[in-house]
Order: C-alpha cells, then structure tokens, then sequence
C-alpha cells in the first residue's frame, strides 16, 4: 500500500514539475517579454518590409479582445477549453467563472475559470499541453490534487487576459 501511494506521488510531482505553470512566476515580468518580444517582431517586419511576402509572418494575439464584454469573453474562454478538454480526453465536471480584476498599473484585465476534472493524469498532462498551445496567454493555477478509485480527481484555477481598452 506504502509503494502504491508513493507511485502516486511521483507520477503527481512529475505532471507538476513538467507540465504545470509555477505560481510564483510574476505576471508583469512576463506580459514585459511579451511586449518586448511583439515589439521586435514589429520592428523586424516593418526592417524586412520589403523582403517577406505580405501575411507571411503571422502574430496569433495574445491577449483576448479587449473591446468585448467581459462576461462574453468568459463564455468564449469556456468554451475553448472545454473544446481542448474534449480533444485530449480530460473530463471536466464543473467550471464556475470568477470574478474578472483589473490592474490598472498593467493595463490588463484577469479573466478566471476554475475547473473540476477527473481523469488519469496521461489526460492530464495532454490537456495542459493543449493550453500551452492556446494563442492565447494562459495561466494554470491552484492545482489541486486528489485520488478516488481509478481516476484523479483535479480542481485548477486558469486565467485568462485582455488589455483593457481605452475609449
């Protein structure tokens, strides 16, 4: 019994280390090399103009539509990962949406979804690899981890971002 749940353990460490963004990561120092890196994207499209095909670079946005509504926004983010959800296999119970905040020092709006799931941890793991994927900016958060017969039970909290737009 002791192996069996120390092989649980690991199995849930590893999924942890290799797939799960850190919590501890600061949110402005990366949408700061997120701004950077569109920056010189730009600056590198609008240098080699004149030697790239029109439409030949293609800068997915990272960030949702900062015109639309915001609770439109949360059904539309729903939607998409219960798409990715239903691709990789992961069975989502429940999403509840939060509360969406502002940061007025970043000009960003946090668009929360919080997700129960059970599945084994090898859908787990492909569908954090779907969000990776996203071109969106997603943030895997509070993860939370329990064990029923055959499955894991998962309770997580993803946010999304858009910009705040200024009229």
């Amino acid at each position: 019994m002791e192996s069996k749940n120390m092989l649980i353990a690991l199995v849930v460490l590893t999924v942890f280390v290799n797939f799960v963004n850190y919590i501890d990561e600061d949110e402005s120092k990366t949408i700061h090399k997120i701004d950077v890196l569109k920056k010189r994207l730009a600056d590198e499209k609008t240098l080699f103009k004149n030697k790239t095909l029109q439409g030949a670079i293609n800068s997915p946005t990272l960030f949702f539509d900062s015109k639309q509504d915001n609770n439109r926004l949360l059904g539309a983010f729903q939607n998409e990962i219960n798409a990715l959800a239903l691709k990789s296999g992961f069975k989502i119970t429940n999403i509840t949406w939060g509360e969406p905040t502002t940061n007025e020092a970043l000009k960003l709006t946090t668009i929360p979804l919080k997700l129960n799931a059970t599945s084994t941890p090898h859908y787990f793991a492909k569908f954090l690899e779907a969000i990776q994927s996203m071109d969106k900016i997603v943030k895997v958060d509070t993860l939370t981890m329990s064990k029923s017969r055959n499955e894991m039970n998962y309770q997580l909290y993803l946010y999304g971002y858009k910009r705040v737009h200024s009229d």
